[in-house]
């Protein structure tokens, strides 16, 4: 193909916005991964429009959803981000400046009057417009007749002298009549890139217009993103994971799954490019392979490769602990099998645990398991860590300053037969061993396959116990659903989270999950992700799991720098009260609720930890009911 005029580009790379069957817009293609930018009135002034539909020349219609928006006139902001669910490959995105003077003449491409073929206009550029006289407000004058009506909002405004787009269009004219008619206002590049950081990380290009459609390809970490260690930056006193589970690597199955995980790793790192999160650990809870095969494993460190090539980390922060699919059971001899009944108390089992001859002939169905942990990760966790059979360890890195202490639990290694619920074990001992080298830790983060009713009953209470008592989070997999709970007590305060399995089936809702946590406030955000099958499959927002998470996000709150207020004194005022028994749940749970009683005093309702809204008092309780 041969060099594309700037009409050509404009044409292939535009598209209309369509909302309930009307052609509301124009919209262009931003980037390789699908992202397109509009004016953010055409989805809507008040409440925009979060999917929409949109049509390019000569193609098929395509669903797009909502990934920013701002309108604020009297700001002169107005854009909209949108992301394309299945990227057409056949197109080029438009190259880009964020150039804040511009002078010449332009091309515009848009939808126009008619709003049914793309229509081009040209024009000049006439200088800057301040609105509120203020240069943060900066929008840029266009001169163009052919676009002065309703229709081109959104459309790319393409500088002819620096070859690339320079604004959007977001206002069709500043007058009726006279010259100021054909007077065009358009939101500068540089502006969105303020807003929406993504598009600074673009290659701002002065250079002739691509020849050819791009292809798509994974988009590097950009190099000032990254610190000299290697490994992305974190904003200080955050960390920020990747938890993933149940990825089952086999060969009879490797083609549907080998989509699923494409799929998944375009995701990461487009997600974490629009969030502005870098990955500073990784967590797999379990079930790596189906069966526990050598060659299931072969092809796992060919994923664990490009996983942390692709988040840019070291083998270092990747932490993996094996589960149920990790056994192979046809190397369980029947009298290992039968020695499993003999451990059905804890002295039996710390027992067990305490001699390395019994670990390490029960650990046998755990042999290539150990043998890929071995290849995989040579000499980098044996160092300053505890991995002893039956294969469980412990380390403490430093993310942001802090001592973060990572337990890597093994729950399967009693694990025989099809019957495992209830039956396995954990074992105080294992626990006990690796929380006393972390006491100091200023993060604690248990990884475990099975859930802890899938225990023996004894070992279910111990572990439960210890972990929640001495952890912020437990990480799990096993169910293949993903899963939030917090369990509270005077002793315990403690978020669980659930990984959906990675790769169980296509026609499943795969899932993983990403967790931003401040150590200072002791908050946190979890971003739920989901797999369709639909449109050659994808990740995107888990809407579907909670309904309290109807973005895919759940923010949470583990620590509290509140008061306590336990014991409110009787001078207090009903108003604090409340607001105390208020931010006591909110620090607890990250999730306010609220109950009208009508035979609870107020010690009851804090006791219950119930919030109940002050504004409620005036109808129903006096001051000094309290």
């Amino acid at each position: 193909m041969g060099k594309l005029s700037i009409d050509e580009l404009l044409l292939q790379a535009t598209c209309a916005v369509v909302i309930n069957g009307k052609l509301c817009g124009t919209a262009w293609l931003v980037s390789i991964e699908g992202h397109l930018l509009t004016a953010g009135h055409v989805l809507g002034k008040e409440s925009p429009f979060n999917e929409v539909e949109v049509r390019f020349a000569e193609d098929i219609p395509r669903k797009a959803y909502k990934l920013q928006w701002d309108y604020q006139p009297n700001t002169g902001s107005d854009f909209a981000v949108l992301q394309l669910v299945d990227p057409p490959t056949d197109r080029s995105p438009l190259p880009i400046s964020l150039s804040k003077s511009v002078l010449g003449k332009l091309k515009i491409r848009g939808y126009g009057l008619s709003l049914k073929d793309q229509s081009v206009g040209s024009g000049e550029f006439l200088g800057i417009y301040d609105p509120q006289d203020f240069s943060g407000n900066r929008l840029f004058l266009v001169n163009s007749k052919e676009t002065g009506e309703v229709g081109y909002s959104g459309s790319a405004v393409f500088s002819e002298e620096l070859h690339a787009v320079v604004a959007i269009q977001i206002e069709a004219t500043t007058a009726k009549v006279g010259a100021g008619r054909d007077t065009v206002l358009a939101m500068p590049l540089y502006r969105i890139g303020q807003r929406w950081d993504y598009l600074n990380n673009l290659e701002t290009t002065r250079q002739p217009y691509p020849a050819r459609p791009i292809s798509f390809s994974r988009r590097p970490v950009p190099k000032d993103k990254r610190e000299k260690s290697g490994r992305p930056s974190s904003p200080s006193s955050f960390v920020t994971w990747l938890h993933i589970s149940d990825l089952h690597f086999r060969d009879i199955n490797e083609y549907n799954n080998s989509i699923i995980r494409e799929a998944f790793k375009q995701d990461i790192q487009s997600f974490c490019q629009e969030n502005d999160l870098s990955v500073d650990i990784i967590f797999v809870t379990g079930d790596i392979a189906f069966a526990g095969k050598s060659n299931e494993y072969t092809l796992a460190t060919s994923f664990f490769n490009e996983l942390l090539e692709l988040t840019n980390i070291s083998k270092e922060q990747l932490f993996i602990i094996p589960g149920n699919h990790d056994v192979d059971r046809q190397a369980i001899s029947v009298l290992a099998s039968n020695a499993a009944a003999l451990l059905d108390n804890r002295n039996a089992t710390n027992a067990f645990l305490a001699s390395p001859i019994d670990c390490n002939y029960l650990s046998q169905r755990l042999y290539n398991y150990v043998n890929f942990w071995d290849s995989f990760f040579g000499n980098t966790k044996k160092a300053s860590n505890i991995v002893t059979a039956p294969h469980y360890y412990s380390q403490t890195i430093n993310i942001s300053g802090k001592s973060v202490a990572i337990l890597g639990l093994n729950s399967a290694w009693l694990c025989a037969g099809k019957d495992d619920g209830h039956n396995l074990l954990i074992g105080e001992k294992q626990i006990r061993d690796i929380l006393s080298k972390h006491q100091d830790a200023e993060l604690t983060i248990a990884l475990m396959h099975h859930p802890f009713d899938w225990l023996k009953e004894f070992d279910e209470q111990d572990s439960q116990t210890l972990l929640n008592r001495a952890c912020e989070f437990v990480l799990r997999g096993h169910l293949h659903k993903s899963r939030l709970e917090f369990t509270i007590s005077p002793d315990a305060n403690v978020m669980h989270i659930a990984a959906g399995a990675l790769c169980e089936t296509r026609e499943r809702p795969n899932a993983y999950n990403i967790v931003k946590y401040d150590f200072e406030m002791g908050t946190g955000t979890i971003y739920l992700r989901r797999y369709s099958d639909e449109s050659g499959g994808f990740f995107s927002k888990d809407t579907l799991t909670y309904h309290n998470a109807p973005d895919g996000e759940y923010k949470f709150r583990i620590k509290s720098s509140l008061p306590d207020h336990s014991e409110a004194s009787s001078d207090t005022s009903t108003n604090d009260f409340l607001a105390g028994i208020a931010a006591r749940l909110f620090a607890q749970s990250g999730n306010r609720r609220t109950a009208y009683p009508t035979d609870m005093n107020f010690r009851e309702l804090f006791e219950r930890n119930i919030h109940v809204p002050p504004s409620f008092l005036p109808r129903r309780m006096k001051p000094e009911q309290q």
